[in-house]
């Protein structure tokens, strides 16, 4: 999937909107903006300014959950920021500055999801930390409700090959070579893409795809209560919950479905899902989008769920290179480095200059060109690296 750390270029600078309420944004405060705005070494660190910008110019890869984020440094060093506390009832702290994670572990993979976070190393090691209730930590018996710092977790090695880790809403996936998946969490609508005895499962389970005929699995990506795979041949699977059309269209109409190959008739080279719709780029360099659509989200100008792909319309005929979901929004990046986006706006997310939701997609006055900006989002935060 992704390069090791070493191989992968630093961003040359980062651009954040929206919630800072968790203080995701680092922007040095805790308020919404609704432009995006540089990240600066004075706002970031007005003390120590020189190594909040050795920090910023080290940072290769983002992720942004509901009340957290973290960064990968070129080193394999993992920095995080926002909510934060040493045991689940506590009172939250929020941290506005990035603070050292993980060192000397060369850590090649970071997620976050709604309030926990996993990342791998180079060496197949898997480090969680954050809120564990729902078993998403993965421990078993052994379950913490809340862990502060990143905690390894053993897997059983049988020579596979961690090529990602994904976390979800309330769940943890760790993707092998194999088209095996780990994973752990809350499993109320089959999250894991199996039926299990308990609602919780605390202790890692495997989902095997080979069952379905997959060799590989090229993309991972998890909602609120669902999950979206891509394998290697461009064919869509997927699980959980399809209630608002987040799969797409289902024989079917149940509370939570099994592992289901998605009906699709063209080919997919990238997905993203949020909380509840999935939007996937082609190999014609299109976005196609389903699931709910209450704040815009599938961008037709209508807030309404839709249970099928189709396509995103933008004002021009243009080849897009990069998608991405936000909670209940969508961002897309064209050929030309130009990003529109749609969908809920509640506290600036879509950097619009304004809170006022977004039925259909829209361009944002910026000017990126030649700077390949990439986007990271999580519950109501966005953030863009550019190279």
């Amino acid at each position: 999937m992704e390069s090791k750390p070493s191989e992968q270029p630093t961003f040359s600078s980062l651009l954040s909107a929206g919630s800072g309420g968790s203080g995701q944004l680092l922007r040095g405060d805790l308020d919404d903006h609704t432009t995006l705005q540089p990240i600066t070494p004075g706002k970031l660190d007005p003390k120590n300014p020189e190594l909040a910008s050795q920090l910023l110019n080290s940072l290769q890869n983002l992720a942004i959950g509901g009340t957290k984020a973290v960064g990968l440094t070129s080193q394999g060093d993992v920095y995080g920021w926002g909510e934060d506390s040493e045991k689940l009832g506590e009172k939250m702290h929020i941290h506005i500055q990035p603070i050292l994670l993980l060192s000397n572990h060369k850590v090649t993979k970071i997620s976050c999801g709604w309030a926990h976070n996993i990342c791998s190393t180079q060496n197949n090691q898997v480090f969680v930390w954050g809120e564990g209730k729902f078993g998403q930590l993965g421990f078993g018996k052994d379950q913490m409700m809340y862990v502060s710092k990143p905690t390894p977790l053993h897997i059983e090695n049988n020579n596979i090959e961690i090529v990602d880790v994904v976390a979800g809403f309330r769940q943890s996936y760790i993707v092998t070579n194999q088209a095996k998946i780990i994973c752990f969490g809350s499993n109320k609508t089959l999250e894991l893409g199996q039926e299990t005895k308990d609602a919780i499962i605390s202790s890692p389970i495997t989902l095997d795809l080979a069952d379905k005929g997959v060799k590989s699995l090229k993309k991972l990506d998890a909602g609120q209560r669902f999950v979206v795979t891509l394998d290697q041949d461009g064919g869509l699977y997927g699980w959980g919950c399809n209630k608002y059309g987040q799969l797409g269209q289902l024989p079917e109409k149940k509370k939570a479905h099994p592992v289901t190959k998605l009906g699709i008739s063209f080919k997919i080279s990238d997905i993203s899902c949020g909380w509840n719709h999935t939007l996937a780029l082609t190999d014609d360099e299109q976005a196609w989008i389903t699931g709910r659509g209450n704040f815009g989200q599938q961008g037709n100008n209508k807030n309404e769920d839709i249970f099928g792909f189709h396509l995103v319309k933008l004002d021009k005929e243009v080849k897009l290179k990069r998608i991405k979901s936000g909670s209940e929004a969508g961002y897309v990046v064209t050929e030309e480095d130009e990003v529109y986006v749609w969908g809920w706006n509640e506290h600036g997310n879509l950097a619009t200059g304004d809170k006022e939701d977004r039925i259909s997609p829209v361009k944002l006055d910026i000017n990126l060109k030649g700077k390949d900006p990439q986007i990271f989002c999580g519950g109501a935060a966005v953030i863009i690296g550019l190279r």
